[in-house]
């Protein structure tokens, strides 16, 4: 005869009776899934990665600051010259 190890368990049914109809439907009522908020410009190719455009504004390049350079110079005063 073998010995029963570690701490003994006694499970028993309580409760053999369904609730109420209106409160059975309560209980076993469960919350719609969210609708996934549509992402712009973002897509999937066959490999799925996801892939997205991104825009840009334009930049004004005059008002830039850029590296001044001497053969821009001397194009830029010979087109005031004319």
């Amino acid at each position: 005869m073998a010995k029963e190890i570690g701490p003994k368990i006694v499970l028993t049914f309580r409760r053999g009776n369904f609730a109420s109809d209106d409160d059975f439907k309560k209980a076993c009522k469960q919350p719609k899934p969210k609708k996934e908020k549509h992402e712009k410009n973002i897509s999937t190719n066959k490999l799925g990665e996801r892939r997205g455009r991104v825009f840009v504004e334009r930049q004004n390049v005059d008002t830039m600051a850029l590296r001044k350079r001497k053969k821009l110079k001397k194009s830029v005063d010979t087109k005031e010259e004319t």
